[in-house]
């Protein structure tokens, strides 16, 4: 699954939120960070960039950020972590 743009196209809240909603596992709300970038990589947009999106959008209250608390050691949910402004970090987006 990719989200489906045009070169002129931007990349919205509401289709990070809708790419959630389907890589969401059953009964779940949420999607982490890395696999919505794997969606969106096509757009040629590098992960950090991608986190600092989010990061705007969040702030804007177009999407929520939240924390995956099992972080263990699995390389998917470091790869999603996203510290913001040295307080709280985020792996995933809600739907």
């Amino acid at each position: 699954m990719y989200i489906c743009m045009t070169t002129t196209q931007t990349l919205t809240a509401e289709q990070i939120k809708k790419a959630a909603a389907n890589l969401a596992a059953p009964g779940s709300r949420k999607a982490l960070v890395h696999d919505l970038w794997q969606v969106a990589a096509p757009l040629d947009m590098d992960l950090d960039t991608f986190k600092s999106w989010l990061i705007e959008q969040h702030e804007a209250g177009t999407l929520e950020l939240s924390r995956w608390d099992l972080r263990g050691t699995d390389p998917v949910v470091q790869a999603s972590e996203i510290v913001y402004r040295g307080l709280a970090i985020f792996h995933q987006v809600s739907r």
